[in-house]
């Protein structure tokens, strides 16, 4: 495929994308709320050494669960991808402090044409009422937090819409895979080519560990015309007291 889905790694996680490019998977697909697999054939570039918890958690600007409430937008395009929006309520942070409800921009996936969805990873789109983990990029200049690299930057937790968020806090709590990320954090391996050198390690253990957390500015919306459709609060710049590595917002 064509050289601009290389970019997809660099603008997600930014580290540099190498080899093949990415290919589009397509199937047909009537809505945004399937949940069949695509057909497959769906590959791409991934960074290397993305399934090392270490890495992905220095990769992530802010790690969390959150429930999907509802789709927001289609087509939105972030530089060259067309993406889907998300408003997610945060239940539980493990890295970065979020609260009440963010926009997660699903890169490269639910971009229909001609009746077709076109899918990056052979992806899904998110579904609405469930709950997932999230290991997202900030986009500053969108307040959105991105995601695009499957399996490894999200996890379902669960599709019960009907769980309180006192439930999935305590299955939040439970989870492997939550106690992973949670214990990976104080051993993140930062990307010195981007984020360090960048000035965007976000969230990084050691600013955490501080007390004086490093996050990213606040939002400023340069033209209300252009900003999503729901309304997302945007990051914290300080901790609290009582922050953790698995504070709950």
């Amino acid at each position: 495929m064509t050289k601009k889905y290389m970019v997809i790694v660099g603008i997600i996680l930014c580290v540099a994308a190498s080899g093949a490019g990415i290919l589009t998977a397509v199937r047909k697909a009537p809505n945004y709320a399937s949940n069949r697999q695509p057909v497959s054939g769906g590959s791409g570039s991934l960074p290397a050494h993305i399934d090392d918890d270490r890495y992905l958690m220095g990769m992530s600007h802010y790690v969390f669960v959150g429930k999907v409430h509802t789709k927001t937008g289609s087509d939105f395009m972030v530089d060259v991808l067309p993406s889907a929006l998300y408003e997610v309520e945060v239940i539980l942070n493990i890295k970065g402090i979020l609260q009440g409800n963010v926009t997660i921009a699903q890169l490269g996936i639910t971009h229909y044409r001609n009746g077709r969805l076109y899918s990056i990873f052979g992806d899904n789109p998110l579904q609405p009422g469930a709950t997932y983990l999230f290991a997202t990029r900030y986009l500053v200049k969108d307040n959105m937090y991105a995601i695009s690299g499957p399996p490894y930057d999200r996890k379902l937790m669960t599709s019960d819409s009907g769980l309180s968020n006192a439930q999935l806090k305590e299955l939040a709590l439970k989870d492997e895979r939550v106690r992973a990320l949670q214990a990976a954090y104080p051993n993140e391996i930062l990307s010195r080519n981007d984020d360090i050198n960048g000035g965007t390690a976000w969230n990084n253990y050691k600013s955490f560990q501080s007390g004086h957390l490093f996050a990213p500015p606040p939002f400023v919306e340069s033209n209300p015309s252009d900003a999503p459709a729901t309304e997302s609060s945007g990051p914290a710049s300080e901790p609290t007291a009582s922050v953790s590595p698995s504070i709950s917002p």
